[in-house]
């Protein structure tokens, strides 16, 4: 079965939250039917002006870039529970390249400090010559970066939560299968300020 978002007008049209709230509880503890059964059924009797279709996306094909293993695996498994695929890890420049080079990801996540003295500055800088690389820093130094971060879409603050590293997932997924993005930018991104100006004017665009 499918769904749908309801809109925060649909209070306005269709009766107090408490009576929507009571109508999802009946069904659900008295009628048996599943959460999700119950919010749809709720939706569908709603006027088609107050429903927002969900939009699906593919998933993002990411490479993460982080020498410290812990972190990794974590990165790792939020990226895979999110419905992501993770097409491989890299703790060196060199290491980065050749797996960015072979599997071609759609994003990349990129620590500034690698092993051996490694900078992912610098893998950046090298990858932005051979191939169409998007990037995202993590970092708990996000003033060490330049000003164009580097030619990345924007940076990620350590330490981050499981909640900012979805939301902009979400967001980055949006800007990159179909830009602009259509959520609100989430606080735990910072972007740069030439993805800023791009998505922005996409979306004035669009208004024209």
């Amino acid at each position: 079965m499918e769904c749908a978002h309801v809109t925060e007008e649909a209070f306005d049209d269709c009766g107090s939250m408490s009576r929507i709230f009571h109508g999802g509880t009946t069904l659900t503890k008295v009628k048996g039917f599943s959460p999700f059964d119950s919010a749809c059924l709720i939706a569908s009797s709603l006027p088609s002006n107050v429903l927002t279709p969900i939009e699906t996306y593919a998933p993002l094909r990411i490479l993460i870039v982080e020498d410290e293993a812990l972190l990794a695996l974590e990165l790792e498994s939020l990226l895979t529970e999110a419905g992501h695929e993770v097409v491989g890890w890299a703790v060196s420049n060199a290491e980065a390249r050749l797996l960015a080079r072979s599997k071609q990801p759609d994003l990349a996540f990129v620590d500034l400090q690698l092993s051996h003295g490694d900078s992912g500055i610098a893998f950046v800088g090298q990858m932005r010559e051979e191939i169409d690389l998007h990037v995202i820093f993590l970092t708990a130094n996000p003033g060490l970066l330049p000003a164009d971060y580097g030619g990345a879409i924007g940076v990620i603050a350590k330490p981050y939560s499981d909640h900012g590293i979805r939301a902009s997932l979400r967001y980055l997924q949006e800007g990159l299968r179909r830009p602009p993005p259509s959520s609100i930018l989430p606080s735990s991104l910072s972007l740069s300020t030439r993805y800023r100006d791009e998505w922005d004017n996409r979306r004035a665009r669009r208004q024209d």
